[in-house]
């Protein structure tokens, strides 16, 4: 059974979690770590505290990008 979307803060924080990413750029959590995987999406960064969170803004520029 497919999971309901993430509802997206509003304004955006400056970090987001993957359910976070995926709800933005409307695909699905898996395609995004696929994308990671093979170059075609931004890393997310490692925190001490909450890893694997990817910058706001490095998401936009992508969005951007396209």
């Amino acid at each position: 059974m497919k999971k309901p979307p993430t509802p997206l803060p509003t304004p955006l924080p400056p970090l987001l979690k993957v359910a976070e990413v995926a709800a933005i750029v409307r695909l699905s959590e898996r395609k995004v770590w696929s994308m990671v995987g093979t170059g075609g999406f931004p890393k997310p960064k490692e925190y001490p505290t909450h890893p694997r969170l990817w910058r706001t803004r490095d998401v936009l520029r992508w969005i951007d990008a396209l």
